[in-house]
């Protein structure tokens, strides 16, 4: 909605972390849509909502583990 026909990318900070279970699979439909055609770089804390989002997972702890 907010691109329309620009190119770009989507960076979410958790938004879906005070919806309830059923608006929370409904957006996450939605952003799964949405990452067909663009790049989602989705940010939360909760895996349930990084299950639900169907996507390439990058866990912080991995990240620091690596870098040491």
């Amino acid at each position: 909605y907010f691109l329309r026909d620009k190119s770009g990318f989507l960076i979410l900070d958790d938004p879906l972390v005070d919806m309830d279970l059923g608006r929370q699979a409904l957006a996450a439909g939605q952003i799964n849509e949405f990452a067909k055609t663009r790049q989602v770089i989705f940010l939360t804390c909760h895996p349930q909502t990084a299950e639900m989002l169907d996507g390439k997972c990058i866990e912080m702890a991995s990240i620091i583990n690596n870098n040491r």
